[in-house]
């Protein structure tokens, strides 16, 4: 009987983001007799590691000694990737799975010459994400992924969106992408909102409370929605407010900052980053998603299993609100 196939799947951290409780989600459920997952990390961090499946090998770059030269531009890169590809020769690795542009720049060129198969998978617009995210060597980094796509087996995108926003971006004709929309297990989400919440938040039926769950970091667009709020101080609405703000990031202490200079601390309630958002959301009349662009908002999705009222948002032309509504919809059917 052949042996189950060697599978990396790659995440730069366990935060509690939507690509990493994806990762969690296939590392749980990939069928064992076909497939023995492994997880690589950049950082063997967050409070998702602990709900990584016992049987799952961890190997992180952060574990590896540091070096002088990492000081340099770009010898940081070439270590995460001299390191990997030890990792799949030494664990006879079949496939990888990249996930995030981060994920893709090492795996690229890592499996180059070996017989590893490849997936990449594209989270979000590049030609949003990309600049966003990296402020020095766009461009070369930019012909690097594409570089890294073209050579992959397979690229998977999470909404069609996102896959015009890459074949535009990276060059690559549209037929080579696949759109497998991030998946969501309706039954956990349907025990997981009948959990009690927390102790340091309480919810009064009489009030409007909306949830806001999300990294904080500038494309989530959290001090829009602190604005909005402000924007309000005059409506007789007002004074019923209560924004529960989910997460962390690096931009946590600038949105405290905000909130605090508007006075909105009985308005705005940074509650920090949970094992699950499910509960509170559940909860809330409305759930508020102020990102500037999104690949495929998993808790737009998630929210849709309860009848709410919302905020639909629109990015523009990656147009993910809309198919994020249609697929949450026949999830639900």
């Amino acid at each position: 009987m052949a042996r189950p196939y060697n599978v990396l799947l790659m995440a730069g951290t366990m935060m509690a983001g939507g690509s990493e409780r994806q990762t969690l989600y296939l590392l749980r459920h990939l069928d064992r007799t076909k497939f023995t997952p492994h997880l690589y990390l950049s950082y063997a961090k967050g409070e998702l590691l602990e709900q990584v499946p016992d049987d799952v090998s961890i190997t992180s770059f952060d574990a590896q000694p540091t070096a002088f030269l990492d000081l340099l531009p770009g010898f940081i890169h070439r270590r995460q990737v001299a390191g990997l590809r030890r990792y799949l020769v030494e664990e006879s690795i079949d496939i990888v799975y990249d996930r995030t542009f981060h994920m893709s720049l090492i795996a690229g060129p890592a499996v180059q010459g070996l017989r590893t198969r490849r997936m990449a998978t594209i989270v979000s617009p590049p030609d949003q994400d990309l600049p966003a995210a990296e402020q020095r060597f766009v461009g070369l980094k930019r012909r690097l992924l594409s570089r890294s796509y073209h050579r992959a087996d397979a690229i998977v995108t999470v909404s069609e969106a996102v896959a015009a926003s890459a074949a535009r971006y990276y060059r690559i004709p549209p037929e080579r992408f696949q759109t497998i929309h991030s998946p969501i297990d309706l039954e956990a989400i349907a025990d997981a909102a009948s959990d009690d919440l927390c102790g340091d938040i309480q919810l009064d039926s009489v009030d409007v409370n909306i949830a806001c769950v999300g990294r904080m970091t500038n494309e989530k667009g959290q001090r829009y929605l602190i604005d909005a709020i402000a924007a309000l101080r005059d409506h007789p609405v007002f004074d019923c407010l209560h924004v529960w703000m989910v997460g962390d990031g690096p931009m946590r202490q600038d949105l405290i900052q905000q909130a605090e200079q508007l006075d909105l601390r009985r308005r705005i309630h940074f509650v920090g980053c949970r094992a699950s958002a499910i509960p509170l959301m559940a909860r809330c009349q409305l759930v508020c998603v102020p990102s500037l662009y999104e690949g495929f908002p998993m808790c737009c999705s998630k929210r849709w299993r309860w009848e709410f009222r919302r905020l639909q948002p629109t990015w523009g032309e990656c147009g993910t609100a809309e198919e994020s509504i249609a697929r949450a919809d026949r999830s639900a059917c």
